[in-house]
């Protein structure tokens, strides 16, 4: 399992794209096939982790916009940069 915590940062590969198909975010790694919907939610995390913000930080953004308790929704982010980068879609910084 990939380390992920509050200082977490992620990259996007090369071969990686973000494309937006009718209201839905797809994550695509076009060179090894493998793709991920995104909801509202994980795609704005996506967004803010991608601008350089640390897990916390995109948590703490989160959880303002959405209204929700902020160490939920850190865990949520942390479990997002895991499943990512089990797929390949980001790398861990």
């Amino acid at each position: 399992m990939t380390d992920v915590g509050a200082e977490t940062r992620i990259n996007i590969p090369d071969g990686v794209v973000l494309r937006d198909f009718g209201g839905e975010t797809v994550a695509l790694n076009l060179s090894a096939g493998t793709y991920h919907g995104l909801n509202d939610t994980a795609a704005r995390a996506l967004e803010l982790l991608q601008d350089g913000h640390d897990v916390a930080r995109a948590a703490a953004a989160l959880a303002a916009e959405f209204d929700a308790p902020a160490d939920e929704v850190q865990q949520d982010v942390e479990r997002l940069c895991r499943d990512l980068a089990a797929r390949g879609l980001v790398e861990i910084a």
